[in-house]
Parts: structure tokens; C-alpha cells; sequence
């Protein structure tokens, strides 16, 4: 388990880490624009893309649970029609 400083240290890093990050919506689009400010330029670029492939790995993961929660619902719509047609 984790300790209480630990948890306080892992805090104050990633508020450090938003710091510098931006996200602003892209107008008219479905896009998102990710900009990250940082004194070293390697490691703003390397923050922003992390934060971009976890922004893209959020979107799969939901599309896919909303796809299985469909396909869940359908099939059940699909055995309900079986049965009015059997019945």
C-alpha cells in the first residue's frame, strides 16, 4: 500500500505536470489541439504526445465499451423477436 507521502508526492507531480498542458478544442471538428509548455523541449514534446496517445487510448476504450454494451442490447432485442416469431 501506498503511503501518505508517497500519495502527496505522486499529488504534487502531476499537478505540476497539468501546469503545462493545453487543450483546446479545434473549432467546427471532433479535434482536440494538445500543447505543452516546459523549459526543456524534448520533454514538451514528449508530454504532449503521451498525453495525446492517452487522450486517443480513452476514445478506443469508450468506443469500445459503448460497442459491447450495443451489441449486449441487441442481442437480447434479437432473442425477444425469436420468440414473438416462435410464439
Amino acid at each position: 500500500m501506498i503511503g501518505d507521502d508517497a500519495l502527496d508526492l505522486l499529488g504534487s507531480l502531476a499537478d505540476r505536470l497539468r501546469e503545462g498542458l493545453s487543450i483546446e478544442p479545434v473549432r467546427n471538428t471532433q479535434l482536440v489541439a494538445i500543447s505543452y509548455r516546459d523549459p526543456s523541449p524534448v520533454f514538451a514534446a514528449r508530454a504532449a504526445n503521451r498525453f495525446a496517445d492517452a487522450f486517443i487510448a480513452m476514445g478506443i476504450e469508450s468506443r469500445f465499451t459503448s460497442t459491447g454494451r450495443a451489441s449486449t442490447f441487441l442481442d437480447g432485442e434479437v432473442e425477444t423477436m425469436k420468440k414473438v416469431v416462435a410464439d
